[in-house]
């Protein structure tokens, strides 16, 4: 029973240590799942991401329908015309083989430009925290819980700087 009092009490004594470091310890939070929304080089890459994929596939109608619409007179024709059916039917798979590089072209050039964004906002997020003398910055999505009214929230002086910093990135589509 002794023992069981005593283990009681250093456990007690121990919650109020951690509890002491815990309130002592400056935490900042980011919270940048709006991002899309505030940050204007998430804006232009996205716009510009949504123009080039448009574009794309016009092309790719574009240069499709002439031959798909040879195709359906061929189809409808009486003769022997297999050869030039499948030599359509190459040009097509050709076409689609092109646009489907040309967009994980584009793709790839939008990872990029998130990867910078993102290194920039880990950048600001380290300046914080060595500016505040915080011990951490946690992202919101790492977290239970936290107040978002709290003084502990970076996000805004976040979005502020990252838009004053890097106002547009722009897509590096390689050939």
């Amino acid at each position: 029973m002794r023992l069981l009092a005593r283990s009681l009490g250093v456990f007690v004594a121990l919650l109020a240590l951690v509890v002491q470091y815990a309130s002592a310890a400056s935490i900042l939070i980011s919270d940048t799942r709006d991002a899309f929304d505030q940050v204007q080089a998430l804006k232009t890459v996205l716009q510009e991401v949504d123009q080039r994929i448009q574009a794309i596939q016009k092309q790719y109608e574009s240069e499709v329908a002439p031959l798909s619409a040879e195709l359906e007179k061929l189809r409808q024709a009486a003769g022997e015309n297999q050869q030039r059916k499948a030599q359509i039917l190459l040009q097509i798979a050709q076409l689609q083989k092109q646009t489907a590089l040309r967009q994980q072209a584009v793709g790839k050039a939008n990872e990029k430009a998130f990867a910078q964004i993102d290194a920039m906002v880990a950048k600001i997020e380290q300046e914080l925290k060595t500016e505040k003398r915080a011990d951490a910055v946690l992202r919101a999505q790492d977290t239970l819980y936290f107040n978002a009214q709290c003084s502990c929230n970076i996000t805004q002086e976040i979005y502020r700087r990252l838009n004053q910093r890097l106002p547009k990135v722009t897509l590096e589509i390689a050939p």
